[in-house]
């Protein structure tokens, strides 16, 4: 980590006593140069005996899937993500011989060569809750789409069940949600039918949810906006025109 803060051109630049004005004395303090290459030489994570066979699931990352899982159960055991949380790709540029795992993404500025990983972070201030390491296309899939199949390893923990607002920027189910619905239609089918739980005057409030209507019929939105616009969806219990983000506010001043 402090080799991360303190950028030097190469490592032993971290022990050189010769240059006064690029010492670092923290390094040869805590452990000489010799030691710290042994240590780097022989390090690893996980027993070789049980090594999985080369076509196995899992085979790419099992020298640091260990790893993986302490830093995952040490993010969530920390911090508590709050109600908005984001599922993003991110490139950690490296070039070194990874050739399993390794992408070209000549879209990332940062890093064209590197390892990608999915990752779920708190929108409001960019902490890093899970991530997952994307192990290409051959990989650990799961459900239809590239980006639908690591969606669900990163959306399975039980801080993000049902109290959480996701917001997704590449995951776009190909099943639920077509080509050219809108923003607003596309938010709506994401979260599907929204029961409402409130109370008015004491009395429960239920049975009312968000529908979608019929292909090509729109209604009125009743919602008071400042020009008339017309949705595809309705409240089934109030029977009237209803935008997706309109819903609960509409339902709060009955």
């Amino acid at each position: 980590m402090n080799m991360g803060l303190n950028k030097k051109p190469n490592c032993n630049a971290y022990w050189d006593s010769c240059n006064l004005s690029q010492e670092t004395p923290w390094f040869p303090v805590h452990m000489n140069r010799d030691r710290y290459q042994i240590i780097l030489k022989f390090l690893h994570f996980a027993d070789n005996m049980p090594l999985p066979d080369r076509n196995d699931i899992g085979f790419k990352l099992f020298k640091v899937q260990e790893l993986i899982k302490h830093f995952n159960a040490k993010f969530k055991y920390f911090y508590h993500p709050t109600q908005n949380v984001s599922i993003d790709e991110s490139m950690t540029g490296f070039k070194g011989k990874t050739p399993h795992i390794r992408q070209f993404m000549p879209n990332k500025r940062h890093a064209r060569f590197g390892i990608k990983m999915w990752c779920l972070s708190d929108s409001a201030n960019g902490y890093l809750c899970q991530f997952e390491i994307y192990e290409g296309s051959q990989g650990r899939r799961i459900g239809n789409g590239s980006n639908t199949s690591d969606r669900p390893k990163l959306s399975r923990y039980n801080f993000i069940v049902s109290a959480l607002e996701s917001m997704t920027s590449n995951f776009v189910p190909q099943k639920v949600i077509r080509r050219k619905r809108t923003r607003t239609e596309m938010e709506a089918a994401r979260m599907g039918p929204t029961p409402l739980t409130q109370t008015v005057a004491g009395h429960p409030l239920d049975g009312h949810d968000l529908s979608k209507l019929p292909v090509g019929k729109k209604r009125q939105c009743v919602a008071g906006h400042p020009t008339r616009v017309r949705t595809g969806w309705e409240c089934t219990g109030c029977k009237v025109g209803l935008c997706p983000e309109c819903f609960a506010k509409y339902h709060r001043q009955l």
